[in-house]
């Protein structure tokens, strides 16, 4: 499994707790699960971290070939243990005789082995902890099992971990079993997107549905579709159907002739017939059907899920390889004997039906389309395929380029924009033209502006408007030229959207209204009425440019813990959805969250890791989330130049905004870090050129950057009004730079006043860098002793920000050392020395030797 034990959590802390390295007594666990589910990756964990605790570790795995010779699979293990002990003591002599598996029945072998496994596996746990690891213990010859599972008694008090992963076997119970479920659909579909080779589109959903969570088939289809180039599962070349088929043959082959049938009729399933009609459908007596469904969940085959009433194969690439190996005739016997048994008109009865046409049929394709349409909600992924396959089983162009049109607009509305673009080209071929190729050019735009790909999509619907005949519908093209707009930020772009939407003043949505206004509690709350509709109506996937302002909104209006939670219910919408460009803007808000709260080395991995994903020339919405994202973190962590260099990007030579600010938090974030930067006269300059302010958010944004930046009567008043804003952040900010510049003029009373209030906000934000830098303003003013003492909340783990020569010389200072014996110590300059110990005190809260010993100490 790529990436080690992902979605793995509960066995990787299971684990933990058995590979203890100060065990005492023994434990014995086994791994359950089908095939491909991940079992030999735990056990392999299993031995890695056994290993790295000091325990010995053996390993053993069961075959086939050996099976038939009783104790050779516990003969693996106890050859390893015999090497290790080297020379025996007098008292074991006989116990190595247990090496010896011949010239006995079953039951005096499996006493004998069980009896020399205890005395090697107990001598050698007197040396240290042992574990032994037994993969696929279900193909062990049987007194070798026997013994396996028989060794938890006798070793009991001695430290010796047994684990082994085994199938899952009705006729056997397990003493201690830990059963492997399916991957999450995030994590699955995060072991898809790590495949050096997988389908996009139509295929990479085909691909989860089929794979179900099982992370050994997700890999191997991926591997057989990437390489291949198909995006149908059911209809995979030649060779590869073959080689599947070939792989499963000796199983299959042995099966007796109504299991065979009915893992046949399981195999063509299309998923949503339930065990009855399943067994129904093979035409068996109902005492065969059972009695072969039986026998197949004894082979390992198939199980029932009852969760959902149907019956599933153990290992889904045996389902691929029984499809694939149908010859055509096969296939549409089994397709009429579903739908002959299935509710007329549904959904899987008409796909059946479909699936037996031999050409255009338009009754069938009538009937298709219909049952599609009325599907769309409750089953999007399968009602746009059968759109798709009504459009090709149509004998009439016009239906067919209507059907194909409903197909595309499927394909936007489950958020897959490379499928889209598949349909799309589909579309093309089949020389789409007036109304209908205009209502793809929609669909493919917004595709191509979800994947970041603004100027593409902007001239993709352009040009289909210029090819549009009069009546076209210019509200949608209006809408889509919006969306780009709003995403790129390119003033060509905004022109545009401006001459489109002239004609249609309610496309200025009421939550762009509200933003535009500075009303950022009121758009948040639009959005979160919208969101709460799209939850119930499942269309999450459907709006992928609302979650970025509104999660931005949540942190403007210190709701931070709010936002984090959607930031996951964002994530979770993307598992299945294919928007790139979402996904990258989420990775930028998870890193301005993180260096909110002061963790600015992880805010600037997140925001590096996605700085190239794009064009950030055309996705001007991210650029200015990302450089927000880096100008925090580089506050975090006292790079102010760094910091303003960000923060400078989001505006031109000249100083004018390069992208709409109506709340100012780039203005904000210029004067902040140009004041620790020594950047106040460049950022001064920009200043004077930012233009009247766009809301009451950005004037009170205004006030505080002149106060910062401006030296003049004014700046007591210009603060007093920054603080009187909605938004917490910003007002914990003003408090404490009005608090510092009355320090500053020791007004100290005035001033603990404010940087109290200051630190009070910023902690209960969780903003700990911040709130440290209130703190050191606060113990300059003369706080009591009582606020001496950094909050524990606030600096806990900033500590472990600090570098390694800022620890070094803190070290040394609370050794006694004077700022020139550091220096002379660490090869350094005074002058050195001193910045980092105000570093040092700044970050930990602390303004002398002696607090930072007592820090420290404590």
């Amino acid at each position: 499994m790529t990436g080690g034990l992902r979605g793995r959590d509960a066995v990787r802390e299971t684990l933990a707790g058995l590979l203890d390295p100060r065990r005492r007594y023994g434990a014995t666990l086994t791994v359950v699960g089908p095939p491909g589910m991940g079992k030999s990756a735990v056990l392999r964990h299993a031995a890695e971290t056994g290993e790295g605790h000091g325990y010995q570790v053996f390993r053993a795995a069961g075959y086939p070939d050996e099976h038939p010779f009783a104790g050779s699979g516990l003969h693996q293990i106890l050859r390893q243990v015999r090497r290790r002990l080297g020379p025996l003591p007098a008292s074991l002599a006989p116990s190595a005789r247990a090496l010896n598996l011949y010239g006995e029945d079953a039951a005096g072998l499996r006493s004998r082995l069980l009896d020399g496994a205890t005395a090697l596996l107990g001598e050698a746990a007197r040396r240290g902890p042992v574990l032994a690891v037994v993969d696929d213990v279900h193909m062990f010859d049987p007194v070798s099992r026997h013994v396996v599972e028989a060794l938890a008694e006798p070793l009991r008090r001695r430290p010796v971990v047994v684990l082994t992963s085994s199938r899952p076997d009705p006729a056997h119970t397990l003493p201690a079993a830990f059963r492997l479920p399916p991957l999450s659909e995030r994590d699955a579909a995060t072991l898809l997107a790590e495949q050096p080779q997988s389908p996009v589109g139509r295929g990479r959903l085909d691909l989860l549905r089929t794979a179900r969570g099982n992370p050994g088939a997700l890999v191997e289809l991926a591997r057989i579709m990437g390489g291949t180039g198909t995006n149908n599962i059911r209809r995979l070349p030649f060779t590869q159907a073959l080689a599947l088929r070939q792989r499963y043959a000796a199983v299959l082959d042995a099966l007796p002739p109504d299991t065979a049938r009915l893992v046949d009729y399981a195999g063509t399933q299309i998923g949503g017939e339930t065990s009855a009609v399943l067994l129904a459908a093979t035409g068996l007596p109902a005492e065969r059907a059972e009695a072969a469904l039986a026998d197949a969940v004894r082979a390992g085959i198939l199980y029932e899920d009852v969760d959902v009433g149907e019956v599933v194969f153990c290992d889904p690439l045996v389902k691929v390889a029984v499809f694939n190996h149908h010859s055509g005739a096969d296939r549409t016997r089994i397709h009429r004997a579903f739908a002959a048994l299935l509710p007329d008109g549904c959904l899987i009865q008409t796909v059946h039906r479909a699936a037996t046409a031999t050409g255009p049929d338009d009754v069938v394709a009538d009937a298709l389309a219909r049952a599609a349409g009325e599907a769309q909600q409750t089953q999007p992924f399968l009602s746009t395929v059968a759109h798709e396959w009504s459009a090709l089983l149509s004998t009439s162009v016009t239906d067919a380029r209507a059907r194909q049109i409903r197909a595309v607009r499927g394909a936007g509305r489950v958020g897959q924009t490379a499928w889209v673009a598949q349909l799309a080209a589909e579309a093309r071929l089949a020389a789409l033209g007036g109304p209908l190729g205009m209502a793809v050019d929609i669909e493919v735009a917004l595709a191509l502006a979800r994947a970041g790909r603004q100027r593409q999509a902007m001239d993709r619907l352009l040009s289909g408007l210029r090819a549009a005949p009069e009546d076209m519908n210019d509200f949608q093209v209006a809408a889509t030229a919006g969306v780009i707009a709003t995403l790129s930020g390119l003033p060509e772009h905004r022109s545009e959207f401006a001459t489109l939407s002239a004609a249609f003043p309610e496309l200025v949505l009421p939550a762009h209204q509200a933003d535009a206004a500075g009303d950022v509690a009121g758009a948040v709350e639009m959005r979160l009425s919208t969101l709460a509709e799209m939850r119930s109506a499942g269309t999450l996937a459907t709006a992928p440019e609302m979650w970025m302002p509104l999660v931005a909104g949540l942190l403007d209006l210190g709701r931070w813990t709010e936002a984090a939670a959607i930031l996951d219910e964002a994530e979770q919408a993307c598992v299945r959805a294919d928007h790139p460009l979402l996904e990258i803007e989420l990775v930028a808000l998870r890193a301005a969250l993180a260096a909110l709260h002061g963790d600015g080395a992880t805010a600037r991995r997140l925001a590096d890791s996605v700085w190239a994903a794009v064009d950030l020339c055309e996705n001007g919405r991210l650029l200015v989330m990302l450089c927000h994202a880096q100008g925090l973190a580089a506050l975090a962590q006292d790079d102010f130049e760094s910091a303003y260099r960000y923060f400078r990007r989001l505006f031109d030579a000249a100083g004018r905004p390069l992208f709409p600010d109506p709340t100012g938090r780039a203005l904000l974030g210029l004067a902040i870090s140009a004041t620790r930067a020594g950047e106040t006269v460049d950022a001064a300059k920009v200043l004077g050129t930012y233009g009247e302010p766009a809301s009451d958010r950005a004037g009170t944004v205004v006030e505080h950057a002149t106060a910062l930046l401006v030296e003049d009567p004014l700046v007591e008043a210009r603060l007093v009004r920054a603080a009187a804003t909605s938004a917490p952040f910003d007002r914990a900010m003003a408090r404490y730079h009005h608090g510092a510049w009355l320090r500053r003029r020791r007004r100290y009373l005035e001033a603990r006043v404010l940087l109290r209030a200051a630190v009070e906000t910023f902690e209960s934000l969780g903003a700990a860098g911040f709130a440290i830098w209130a703190r050191f303003e606060l113990t300059a003013a003369g706080s009591g002793p009582a606020e001496r003492r950094p909050n524990q909340r606030a600096y806990r783990g900033i500590a472990a920000s600090l570098s390694p020569q800022q620890r070094q010389v803190a070290e040394l200072a609370v050794e006694g050392l004077s700022n020139k014996e550091i220096a002379a110590r660490l090869m350094l300059s005074h002058r050195t020395v001193g910045s980092h110990l105000r570093n040092v005190y700044l970050k930990l809260g602390v303004s002398s030797r002696t607090s930072l010993r007592d820090l420290l100490a404590a």
